[in-house]
């Protein structure tokens, strides 16, 4: 500060002493005063206070001196890095976003066994298929399965796919009833087939009926009338004397 004489007095109080790069300035606390009488931070950024005693201002930083750091300004925390500054960042393994191979075997055991049961239902759907097919390409073949739907199967509708729209079966379903009322009365079971057969002309096949039961056989000669209706089927059966 400047007088009127032109002389510069002294300054009120003493400038401080610029701040060594990296050390962090005091400031002033309560009951310090600017005259010296109090504590104050000289040039070397020491933190005095009036009975002398001294700290380093590093002290306060990094909590050495049993001072708590509170309000100063702390490191930003990085994540995956520990708070506690030079350790090594945390590494997440990947193992743990694997599945177990136990988990895998058995996913690959279930799809192989799901595969196995679609092949095996297509193969067993193709046999029963085949075994089930209708087949009216032939006379023959229309009186072997209409005998076998009649007397084997027992199904009226499979009878009624070989039979003719009108038919005359009545010689063939009293054969049937007789069968039947046997099998009630000795308590067993008659077996009924349509083998030898043959054409007698185009549309006549000529056969004989094979009748077994527990200990016995029987054979009868039939004729059948066919005729193509969408496929080979039965008109009319009547026994051969």
């Amino acid at each position: 500060m400047t007088t009127g004489d032109g002389r510069d007095d002294e300054p009120m109080w003493p400038m401080a002493a610029p701040a060594q790069a990296g050390v962090v300035p005091a400031q002033a606390g309560p009951g310090s005063t600017r005259d010296g009488s109090g504590g104050g931070a000289d040039g070397r950024g020491v933190v005095t206070d009036g009975s002398g005693a001294s700290a380093v201002a590093g002290d306060l930083v990094s909590g050495e001196s049993g001072v708590s750091g509170a309000g100063l300004p702390q490191a930003e925390a990085v994540a995956g890095v520990p708070s506690g500054g030079g350790d090594e960042p945390e590494v997440v393994g990947r193992a743990g976003r694997k599945r177990p191979r136990a988990k895998v075997i058995a996913l690959v055991a279930g799809l192989a066994v799901i595969v196995a049961v679609v092949v095996a239902g297509g193969i067993a759907l193709n046999v029963y298929d085949q075994q089930t097919k209708i087949d009216r390409s032939t006379p023959t073949l229309a009186v072997s399965q209409l005998v076998d739907a009649m007397f084997t199967a027992r199904d009226e509708s499979t009878v009624a796919r070989f039979s003719c729209k009108k038919a005359d079966l009545g010689a063939l379903r009293r054969l049937m009833t007789n069968v039947k009322d046997q099998e009630a009365r000795f308590h067993t079971h008659i077996s009924v087939a349509a083998d030898e057969m043959k054409l007698s002309s185009q549309s006549v096949v000529e056969a004989r009926l094979s009748l077994t039961g527990e200990g016995w056989n029987n054979f009868q000669n039939w004729a059948f009338e066919t005729a193509n209706q969408d496929g080979w089927r039965v008109c009319s059966a009547r026994q051969l004397t």
